[in-house]
């Protein structure tokens, strides 16, 4: 017979849903308070900025770290959370943390020379949530981002996407029906791009796939 589901006191669901997109949204709070603070000074004040934006970078990424340890994120839940939406465990919390790690190097201002830290800020926060995120729509943030990938073959992919983020959304969808269309869209997003976030797609796929 069913068995009644029992909500945890205190919104402790929601507390769980808020813990796991805890690093993605310092990103997100960082690219926006570089971009309020601007990058358009002079060349210490621009340093100075990067340095911020790395450091809270380097917080979000110890609290990616800090979830896989034996008592952390990924060992106290199994199911998914926010209605399916958001995967919490060892392989794609691990998945997320080397992607993170991966993103803040690559593309980090010093090894490159260049670049702006709200983008940094923007693109780590993204392979962040590529593995542990059923959001279609990331992959149009992938294509936007690969430079060598525009062409026509990357409208059929955007448009895919957008279909696949309203389809998620509708309340009848299964986790497991969510999960699917973002690994197609992931699939498609791998065969589009031709850049460096070739290698997180793929990763962010595998996970995903092996964790079903």
């Amino acid at each position: 017979m069913p068995v009644p589901q029992v909500t945890p006191p205190g919104h402790l669901d929601q507390h769980g849903l808020l813990v796991a997109l805890t690093p993605i949204l310092l990103c997100l709070v960082t690219a926006l308070a570089v971009w309020v603070l601007g990058e358009r000074r002079s060349p210490r004040q621009r340093t100075t900025v990067g340095v911020l934006a790395g450091l809270n970078l380097l917080g979000a990424l110890l609290l990616q770290g800090l979830f896989l340890l034996p008592w952390g994120a990924a060992a106290a839940y199994h199911d998914a959370l926010g209605g399916g939406a958001i995967r919490v465990g060892w392989l794609v919390t691990g998945t997320a943390f080397l992607l993170g790690g991966w993103s803040l190097w690559f593309w980090s201002p010093l090894r490159t020379g260049s670049g702006s830290a709200a983008r940094w800020c923007l693109r780590v926060a993204l392979a962040l949530s590529l593995p542990v995120l059923a959001v279609p729509a990331l992959g149009i943030a992938v294509l936007a981002d690969d430079a060598r990938a525009a062409g026509r073959r990357c409208f059929p992919v955007a448009a895919l996407a957008v279909v696949a983020s309203a389809l998620v959304l509708l309340p009848s969808m299964t986790p497991e029906h969510r999960w699917l269309l973002t690994a197609v869209t992931l699939m498609a997003t791998y065969a589009a791009v031709v850049g460096p976030w070739r290698l997180p797609v793929a990763a962010a796929l595998l996970a995903g796939v092996l964790s079903w």
